[in-house]
C-alpha cells in the first residue's frame, strides 16, 4: 500500500479537504480556457506549485462514472472512477480513480449543485429573441 493510504495520511488529507470546503463554494476558473481545433482544452495547472503551467485535456462529450465502496483506509469513503465520454472516434479509456471519503462526497455534491445552480437554465420559446 502506498503511503497515500495509510490511516494518518488519510486523516491528513480529510483535515485539508475539510479546511478547503470551509473556504465557501467552489469558485470557476478565473482564466480564460482555451480549446484548440484538436479539441483540447488548455487549463491552468491545478497544483499551486506550477501556477501558470497549463495543462492540455481533451474535451469529451460526456463522462462515465463509476464506483465501488471502500472499508480501508479508515474512516472508508468509496472509489470513484471517472473516464471520458465519447470521442469522435469512440470511447476513451483515459481516465481517473480517486478514493474519497463521504464528507468529500457530499462536498462534492454540493460543488456540483452549486455549479448546475450558476448556470443559466435553457431559454424557453417564450423567453427567445426577448431583451
Amino acid at each position: 500500500m502506498s503511503a497515500e493510504f495509510t490511516p494518518t495520511r488519510v486523516a491528513e488529507l480529510t483535515a485539508l479537504s475539510a479546511s478547503a470546503r470551509a473556504a465557501g463554494p467552489l469558485q470557476p476558473i478565473s482564466t480564460p480556457i482555451v480549446i484548440d481545433g484538436q479539441g483540447y482544452a488548455w487549463l491552468p495547472d491545478p497544483d499551486p506549485l506550477r501556477l501558470g503551467d497549463a495543462v492540455g485535456c481533451y474535451v469529451h462529450a460526456g463522462i462515465r462514472l463509476g464506483w465501488a465502496p471502500m472499508t480501508f483506509p479508515p474512516p472508508g469513503g468509496a472509489l470513484l472512477t471517472l473516464f471520458g465520454g465519447q470521442r469522435a472516434d469512440g470511447f476513451d479509456s483515459d481516465g481517473v480513480a480517486a478514493f474519497i471519503t463521504r464528507d468529500g462526497l457530499n462536498s462534492l455534491i454540493a460543488d456540483l449543485q452549486a455549479i448546475a445552480a450558476s448556470i443559466a437554465p435553457p431559454a424557453t420559446d417564450d423567453q427567445k429573441g426577448e431583451g
